[in-house]
């Protein structure tokens, strides 16, 4: 589904669709306790964004081999989700502006870095327990702050039951972040 300048729909029923682009200054708007369910790319281009009306509007990407690139605007009460069996890369930094904007990798989700950060002064980075993060800062994951590591989130949850991969091209830190217990660690 490509969403282009000037357009600006609202959707009031969970669905699922392959692909999202949202493009110029457009505006999805997504109404009510809904999923989205993206089995493809997302991709929210600059001036364009996403905007939900209750704390739970959600899109969950649950596709393999699937990017997300967030140049737009996370509006109040928008969250993302990887859902289990999802392998997403980032494909851009990802601006988590607002307290109620979530980006949480669920139980068998996979999210790769890529070179790209989750930054936000106000928003939730939610790693959960059987999830995996492909790590690629040279600084690893911090547990505060908002200028080092992959997540600069202002709230970071690094679950001890995820597995986390370090697979930067530099040589890395693990950071503070990393959990003194984990399920797995690989480092390539």
């Amino acid at each position: 589904v490509a969403i282009s300048t000037g357009n600006n729909p609202q959707i009031s029923t969970s669905l699922a669709i392959n692909n999202l682009s949202i493009s110029g200054s457009s505006t999805l708007q997504i109404i009510g306790d809904i999923t989205l369910d993206v089995k493809g790319d997302l991709t929210v281009g600059s001036g364009a964004s996403l905007d939900g009306t209750t704390t739970s509007s959600k899109i969950s990407m649950s596709g393999q081999r699937t990017q997300l690139s967030m140049e737009g605007t996370f509006e109040p009460n928008t969250d993302i989700e990887i859902a289990g069996t999802a392998e997403v890369s980032l494909v851009s930094n990802i601006d988590l502006p607002n307290e109620s904007n979530d980006l949480t990798v669920n139980s068998g989700g996979n999210l790769n870095f890529n070179g790209f950060n989750v930054t936000g002064a106000n928003g939730d980075f939610i790693l959960a327990s059987g999830a995996t993060i492909m790590i690629t800062d040279a600084d690893g994951i911090t547990s505060s702050g908002n200028a080092l590591g992959n997540v600069q989130a202002d709230s970071r949850t690094f679950d001890a039951g995820a597995n986390y991969q370090y697979t930067g091209t530099v040589d890395q830190q693990t950071g503070n972040g990393l959990p003194s217990i984990i399920n797995h660690l690989e480092i390539a």
